[in-house]
């Protein structure tokens, strides 16, 4: 590749070549589980592609830090086009799978429990509202813990959602399809002020959720992962404590985004309600 230049972003390079972006950035997940997602994503055309090295690897270690290089899928959809449209997997890897919540989010809260008393006087913002959102957590484990039955079908899933993110590799998982839907109900509740309420309707009508997926989703949205995602850039002296302002302001607001999800799901199916909100 002759003639190009470079922009570095926080842990990533960017450059252009041929009418492709490429990106080369530290490596996030486990080398198992990169090869894994190379693996079984290849057959999808709307994610990026893993550009192997000149000795054939996905991996480069440079200074004792592992990078890989991406081509960058022109995906031309929006977002919320993309999450009405699940993609469906059969063959594929545990080491992937992030479906088990009650565990998963059960370990979160256990570890900020743990850490507590040892940033109270680094970070009494932070730590005088946390209680609250394990609080909403626990609500949410209760609730997914009373659903019947067992996840059938399994989907190619995301970390997190965002506009920027929906075709990155490392921000692949297999999960249950009311992850994915959950995440988007609030992603544009942070960086969609003024509309979230009506894309939230478009997904809940135009989507075809039976009354389990749909008990997912809206349990799931007791889980505030905007806030746990912030409470960990804080604590790592990755942002200011200021910061989770922005999320404790609009408490109130997030309560009746739960209430106004609820009232859209039960017009057309009828799933148990977490009373007290």
């Amino acid at each position: 590749m002759n003639n190009i230049t470079s922009i570095k972003k926080e842990n990533s390079y960017i450059f252009n070549y041929k009418n492709y972006t490429y990106i080369f950035s530290i490596l996030e997940r486990t080398p198992e589980e990169l090869y894994e997602i190379a693996r079984f994503t290849s057959q999808y055309s709307f994610l990026d592609v893993i550009i192997k090295n000149k000795d054939n690897k996905l991996v480069t270690k440079i200074y004792d830090k592992m990078y890989i290089l991406t081509k960058k899928n022109n995906y031309s959809d929006n977002l919320l086009t993309y999450i009405l449209e699940p993609k469906y997997v059969i063959n594929f890897n545990s080491i992937l799978d992030k479906s088990n919540w009650v565990e998963l989010w059960s370990r979160k809260i256990d570890n900020i429990e743990y850490q507590l008393s040892h940033i109270i006087n680094k970070f009494p913002l932070l730590c005088s509202s946390v209680n609250y959102y394990i609080g909403l957590a626990e609500n949410g484990i209760s609730y997914i813990r009373r659903i019947n039955g067992k996840i059938t079908k399994k989907t190619i899933s995301h970390i997190r959602i965002s506009v920027d993110n929906i075709s990155n590799l490392q921000n692949i998982i297999i999960d249950n399809e009311a992850r994915d839907i959950s995440e988007y109900l609030k992603y544009i509740f942070i960086v969609k002020r003024k509309e979230y309420r009506e894309l939230a309707r478009k997904v809940l009508q135009v989507g075809r959720f039976n009354d389990n997926t749909l008990m997912y989703i809206y349990g799931r949205m007791f889980f505030l992962t905007f806030f746990f995602d912030k409470y960990d850039r804080i604590i790592n002296n990755s942002v200011k404590e200021q910061e989770i302002e922005s999320i404790v302001n609009r408490t109130e607001e997030y309560e009746d985004y739960i209430r106004y999800l609820y009232e859209l799901i039960v017009m057309t199916k009828k799933i148990p309600n977490v009373y007290w909100i």
